[in-house]
């Protein structure tokens, strides 16, 4: 288990390592929401190069869950038009590169974390190595921090603004409980029986949910984009889960039922004992019979 939640630990240690060189280097927080849900396409990619079996229907809600977080971004960065797109993506930077990084990280987390949850000596033990991988993932940050405020000198009042504050310490923990401890409690959970670009697809609703949190509660007003994206985010999850509807009739599918006005199909025997018990020989005679009659 302490290997599991090493490895764990190690691919959201890069995600961390990344994201915070991506904001250092100015990036843009728009473009890196959009960014990093490009694990979306990168969590089935990684699945099928490591031989795993991703279904059309999984690849058909990547797709749609991607096209509605660009729409919730281009709301973002002034609406749904080229100037949005411009903006969006004008040019590359190098914290995109960094940000991309995260996306491949975050995939490998899920893709590793649904590994585990479907191996039967590890799917027992699932939450204990999420557990375990928290207590890592203080320790690293922790020591950073400390590293932080040995090397520099100037406190840890410069290292961390506000952190007397007792308000911000209940918003932390209250963050780290429930979006951090609970939700990937859920998460370990739901991948024993789910694979894990499937998941990826769901998971991908995070800028939906953000968004209508932020309306709820600090009163912001979301744009037309934010709606169209959240529809796509939806109808992305139920293509992922349950498919796409079926189209007529496929190739090796039940036939249809005869009609009413249909006769019953004969039954093939080769036996000497025809369809109910009636010999084949019974039949020829009675043949014979109406035969003779009609001629008579």
């Amino acid at each position: 288990r302490r290997t599991q939640a090493a490895e764990l630990t190690l691919w959201s240690t890069i995600l961390s390592v990344l994201l915070n060189l991506g904001l250092a280097e100015g990036g843009s927080a728009t473009k890196s929401a959009f960014l990093l849900q490009a694990a979306v396409i990168c969590t089935p990619v990684i699945s099928k190069i490591a031989g795993d079996e991703v279904e059309g229907k999984t690849w058909a809600g990547a797709v749609t869950a991607l096209v509605g977080v660009l729409v919730i971004a281009l709301d973002s960065a002034g609406g749904i038009s080229a100037g949005g797109l411009g903006a969006l993506f004008g040019h590359m930077e190098h914290a995109d590169i960094f940000f991309l990084g995260c996306a491949i990280s975050w995939s490998m987390t899920i893709f590793r974390l649904g590994r585990f949850a479907r191996v039967k000596e590890l799917s027992e033990n699932v939450v204990q190595i999420q557990a375990a991988k928290n207590v890592f993932l203080m320790l690293i940050f922790g020591a950073w921090l400390g590293f932080d405020v040995l090397t520099t000198g100037r406190g840890l009042e410069a290292q961390w603004v506000g952190y007397e504050n007792g308000f911000a310490w209940l918003m932390l923990f209250l963050s780290a409980m429930f979006g951090g401890l609970v939700g990937e409690l859920f998460q370990a959970l739901g991948g024993r029986s789910m694979p894990a670009a499937e998941a990826n697809v769901i998971l991908t609703s995070e800028p939906l949910w953000a968004a209508g949190l932020t309306s709820f509660f600090l009163g912001e007003r979301l744009g037309v984009g934010v709606y169209l994206g959240g529809a796509l985010l939806i109808a992305a999850s139920v293509v992922a889960t349950v498919g796409l509807p079926p189209i007529g009739l496929k190739l090796g599918a039940a036939e249809p039922p005869l009609l009413k006005s249909d006769p019953p199909p004969l039954p093939l025997n080769n036996d000497r004992e025809g369809a109910q018990g009636v010999a084949p020989e019974a039949v020829m005679s009675a043949s014979n019979d109406d035969s003779a009659r009609v001629k008579s």
